[in-house]
């Protein structure tokens, strides 16, 4: 899975946490997204809340 921003840049999806911190292979049980960051390959933690607005506006691909 993998994240794509305006502009075609795009950064994989390596880890997916749930509401009690553990992680989950549901997307929709996800809370957060560990997403890693090229070309250092920085893991960061990105929220579903910051993402939602985006994926209403330009739709969800599963």
């Amino acid at each position: 899975m993998t994240i794509v921003f305006e502009g075609g840049f795009s950064v994989p999806i390596v880890g997916m946490i749930d509401r009690f911190d553990m992680e989950t292979d549901d997307p929709h049980e996800a809370e957060e997204l560990l997403i890693e960051m090229p070309p250092e390959g920085i893991v960061i933690t990105m929220l579903m809340s910051d993402l939602n607005p985006a994926i209403e506006e330009h739709g969800c691909r599963n």
